[in-house]
């Protein structure tokens, strides 16, 4: 069995498939929302694809990323292997690609998790690694 909702512009997938072995259900739901609506071009052409990089990584004085494909403000935010946020910033696309520098000489050695959300959702997450 396979339904599909519209809620607004987003759209959920249910698909339920009997499992003859244990007699029971598999079910799958998958959510979200189309860039474009009414169109012939395939779904993925609807997804916006973004790419995070980090150069160079190690880092030392300056934390730089490059965000390609962003349509939207971004918040990067910087945490330690404990869990504490170590940098919050906020990226502004410019024809589509956002960048960051900023300083992190004052950081300790070690290795950090990069996260790159927007109000959609983190679309990025990667190790970064602190060196003097």
């Amino acid at each position: 069995m396979l339904e599909s909702n519209h809620i607004g512009r987003e759209l959920k997938l249910r698909a339920r498939q009997r499992n003859l072995s244990s007699g029971g259900y598999t079910e799958v739901e998958i959510s979200f929302t189309p860039r474009a609506c009414n169109t012939r071009e395939p779904a993925a052409a609807w997804a916006e694809v973004v790419e995070a990089v980090v150069h160079p990584n190690p880092i030392t004085e300056l934390l730089r990323v490059s965000i390609r494909g962003l349509s939207q403000p971004a918040t990067v935010h910087l945490y330690d292997v404990q869990g504490r946020m170590r940098g919050e910033w906020v990226v502004r696309p410019v024809a589509g690609v956002g960048q960051l520098q900023a300083p992190v000489s004052h950081l300790a050695e070690g290795l950090y998790l990069l996260q790159v959300e927007t109000a959609e959702g983190v679309l990025s997450r990667q190790r970064v690694l602190k060196q003097r």
